[in-house]
């Protein structure tokens, strides 16, 4: 993800693997900033799976893949979102950060060495994914993240 950032013109910044950072710096060095959270990486293959660890399968009229209702597609979605605010010349108010994890499936370490390694920290961020059918447009919803940039779902 990181190299179709810097292709398009972006920031980048990988921290060693564990993370990586695209940002738009329009507003310049003292704008409040904005993240937009989520991981790339998948729960690892191993014994137990009733399917192929990185096949997606179709079985009686339906996909199965491992990782393809987590956050992957959404943040694909975010990014693309900024690539057109960038491609459009929009200049924003404050920067925005896409911050992707690698490794929150598996150990959630990434977020510690980003935030040891100098990650920037936004004053406000979200995270885009799917959220299941049971979450419906009547009920209000607000997202809290946790410091493994996993986010919560509170209901009033």
């Amino acid at each position: 993800m990181l190299a179709m950032g810097k292709r398009d013109g972006f920031a980048t910044k990988n921290f060693d693997g564990y993370a990586g950072t695209i940002t738009i710096h329009d507003a310049g060095p003292d704008a409040e900033s904005v993240g937009i959270l989520g991981h790339l990486d998948v729960v690892p293959a191993g014994d137990g799976w009733t399917r192929p660890a990185y096949d997606l399968t179709q079985e009686k009229g339906w996909l199965f893949g491992r990782g393809v209702l987590d956050d992957k597609g959404p943040l694909l979605a975010a990014y693309y979102a900024m690539k057109i605010l960038h491609d459009q010349n929009v200049k924003l108010n404050k920067t925005v950060y896409l911050i992707a994890g690698t490794d929150e499936e598996s150990g959630m370490e990434g977020i510690d060495y980003y935030l040891k390694n100098g990650g920037p920290i936004p004053a406000m961020g979200f995270t885009p994914m799917r959220i299941s059918r049971s979450f419906t447009a009547k009920r209000e919803t607000s997202i809290c993240f946790s410091k493994a940039m996993r986010p919560r779902l509170f209901l009033p």
